[in-house]
């Protein structure tokens, strides 16, 4: 009896022993429970009142309020001055006859966003924003840094117990709802867009990951994710400092270069689409020291895969690009020059598309499309599916552009290609980018999730369908290939023909990931290449037919065929 007990005992204490191992083990971290954070503020009392509240414009300029179930887009701003509230018109004193094209239709941008159908708002920060770029990128992060300057110009350095990123959220919150943002119908795709300048673009990154990290954990629902960040002249200092991220334990940002290479990257593979628009052409030289990795020698800048050179190639890898060169800005007075907003005015302007009578109208909106290649590829909207970057351009297909390369070229009639500068403010500034018929003479688009009742392709995070098999029968000259690709985790696949199969048929058709989805219908109106980029378009397990361009270097390199499902259970 005594043995049994023993051996009893020693069992019973190697268990225990086992047991405070694992559970015990002093350099095993454990997980730390998430407690959902709170965002009602205080804000200081000696702010101007629309300081840290997201604007709503209308059509008129003027302020308005929130339109649920529309598109949304909110603008942060970068360093400014603090009594100089932000706006997204063109200043009709500071864009005059000396800046302006000819072709600019209006002035009012917020005109041209409402009649889009779109809300868009302005994060005003500016009391915070009045300061060097180094020090608005910690306040980015960390509330010991939040000094600001109050209404009446005075410096005040006790900071509140909150950083610009929780402000905005907060703003966010009280300014939304979730049955706001969500997909719930309509004839509009419901899609949220942050558009970022400068340290602003720190900012909206920083919320965006933020955001991510709370939906992940239950404590904001999927429609505040913004499906589209565009980055406008991004200030990514690559100071190696120590500002602690107040929403992360124990995390530091290293550089700002660094901490948003690592958000881009991981946004973007969980269907986040970036564009970057860059004007500064020697911006890896704008800090107080060189971006290290890039070498420059006798005027030939080379980025390489090492230090700071890498992290910058690893963003662009995640956006698509755009080279931006103009010369209109040297004609505006020099304290609006030092807001370093003329990129910013250009792309919200760009929202109505092209400026140039060259280019055919889009039936149904009026609106003339801003060309990849103006001149040297097809301009007709019902055969050119080839695009620059804007905030016309359709975000499905900024997604299917994702890591290339936009520089400013012009091609006259004769076929000569060469650099472009922007000189007067306009919408057309001849992009071309580096889409080339033997890597991206492709078909591609999303398989999702059908959210609302309209033809439209949903980017919502919950509407993905990843790991689908999207099968691709090509035939050319009576042979036929079968190849089969699936969606990445955003629901995006693309495959690439290659030049070989120039003109070539195919059927595109999707594998139903279960028995609980059927296909859905598409719009009747979506016949035409540029029609049904954003559209549904595979109806059926017998998928869709098509037949590629067959002219080498015209109409279009890329093939938009998406797959909305319907889930029944």
């Amino acid at each position: 009896m005594k043995k049994i007990l023993l051996v009893t005992i020693l069992v019973l204490s190697i268990i225990a022993t086992a047991v405070c191992l694992v559970a015990c083990n002093p350099d095993e971290e454990e997980e730390t429970p998430f407690v959902a954070p709170s965002f009602d503020f205080t804000l200081p009392t000696d702010l101007p009142d629309y300081a840290l509240t997201i604007e709503w414009i209308g059509s008129d300029g003027n302020s308005t309020t929130f339109m649920p179930n529309r598109p949304t887009t909110i603008v942060f701003g970068g360093a400014t001055e603090y009594n100089l509230k932000e706006g997204i018109n063109l200043s009709e004193e500071i864009y005059n006859s000396s800046v302006m094209d000819s072709n600019v239709k209006l002035q009012k941008t917020s005109y041209l966003w409402a009649r889009q159908g779109w809300n868009i708002g302005i994060f005003h920060y500016e009391n915070f924003a009045d300061d060097n770029e180094e020090n608005i990128t910690n306040k980015v992060y960390n509330s010991s840094t939040m000094t600001y300057i109050n209404k009446d110009g005075e410096t005040v350095t006790t900071a509140p117990d909150f950083n610009l990123t929780e402000a905005f959220i907060s703003a966010y919150l009280k300014a939304c709802s979730n049955d706001a943002l969500a997909y719930s119908g309509g004839k509009y795709i419901q899609e949220v867009r942050f558009i970022g300048n400068g340290v602003g673009a720190s900012l909206a990154i920083s919320v965006a990951e933020y955001l991510d990290y709370l939906y992940e954990n239950g404590a904001v629902g999927v429609g505040y994710l913004p499906d589209r960040i565009d980055i406008i002249d991004p200030y990514f200092s690559n100071n190696g400092v120590a500002t602690v991220v107040d929403f992360y334990s124990q995390t530091t940002i290293g550089s700002a270069l660094a901490y948003n290479s690592k958000a881009i990257v991981e946004l973007a593979d969980k269907g986040t689409v970036f564009t970057l628009t860059e004007s500064d052409s020697e911006f890896y030289d704008s800090y107080d020291v060189r971006y290290q990795g890039v070498s420059v020698i006798d005027d030939k800048v080379t980025f390489t895969d090492t230090y700071d050179s890498a992290l910058y190639l690893d963003i662009k890898e995640k956006v698509a690009y755009l080279n931006f060169r103009e010369t209109f800005s040297t004609k505006l007075p020099d304290s609006y020059k030092a807001l370093k907003r003329s990129t910013l005015d250009w792309f919200l302007y760009t929202v109505n598309g092209s400026d140039s009578g060259s280019i055919s109208t889009q039936t149904e909106t009026d609106i003339r499309p801003m060309i990849d290649g103006y001149n040297k590829t097809g301009t007709t909207v019902s055969s050119s599916v080839k695009y620059s970057i804007s905030a016309w351009t359709p975000t499905v297909y900024l997604r299917a552009v994702r890591g290339h390369e936009y520089q400013m070229k012009y091609t006259d009639y004769s076929g000569k290609t060469s650099d472009y500068t922007l000189e007067r403010f306009k919408a057309e500034n001849f992009q071309m980018s580096d889409l080339n018929m033997q890597e991206e003479y492709a078909v591609c688009g999303y398989v999702y999730t059908k959210e609302d009742q309209s033809y439209f392709v949903s980017l919502n995070r919950t509407a993905q369908l990843e790991g689908v098999k999207v099968t691709i029968t090509i035939t050319l000259n009576e042979k036929s290939d079968v190849v089969v690709v699936e969606t990445d985790k955003d629901g995006f696949y693309f495959y690439n023909l290659g030049e070989e199969k120039l003109g070539a048929s195919v059927v595109i058709s999707a594998t139903t990931p279960s028995k609980y989805y059927s296909y859905t219908e598409s719009d009747a109106s979506s016949s035409s290449n540029y029609k049904h980029m954003s559209k549904n378009t595979i109806t059926t397990a017998g998928g869709l037919s098509t037949t590629l361009s067959n002219a080498k270097d015209q109409n279009f390199f890329l093939y938009f065929a998406n797959c909305g499902l319907v889930r029944l259970d």
